[in-house]
């Protein structure tokens, strides 16, 4: 039983720990961006803001994690947190300061952690809407 243990071993290690996690955030990246029906057309403008920085988020967490470089384009990134505007506007600049350190140090781990408040204020204020 030990020996058949032993020999099954290597086949479990054969996919990447982060594996799951890239799946799951490219999947994610996909579904923040679904439209929804804003009452005007500045919390429309704000809504899409806050959904593309999600979305571009998860997407960046899925390449880390897949061990790739990150591409993150600051200068197409930039006019989202004043279109996303107020507290939100802060999260969303909160993550591009995220992926722009992700970009040149690519680790898993402290990009998570960093932006587990501003991912966490986004999500709140969506579903708030």
């Amino acid at each position: 039983m030990l020996l058949l243990l032993i020999l099954l071993l290597p086949g479990g290690c054969a996919l990447p720990p982060e594996t799951a996690l890239r799946d799951w955030a490219w999947s994610a990246s996909e579904v923040a961006v679904a439209p929804s029906l804003p009452a005007d057309a500045a919390d429309a403008a704000s809504q899409d803001a806050m959904q593309d920085a999600l979305a571009v988020y998860l997407y960046a967490l899925g390449v880390v994690a897949d061990g790739a470089p990150l591409p993150f384009r600051e200068a197409a990134f930039a006019p989202l947190p004043a279109a996303a505007g107020g507290s939100a506007g802060e999260a969303v600049a909160a993550l591009g300061a995220v992926m722009r350190t992700a970009r040149d140090a690519p680790r898993l781990r402290p990009m998570i952690e960093t932006a587990d408040a501003p991912v966490q204020d986004l999500v709140a204020t969506l579903l708030l809407r």
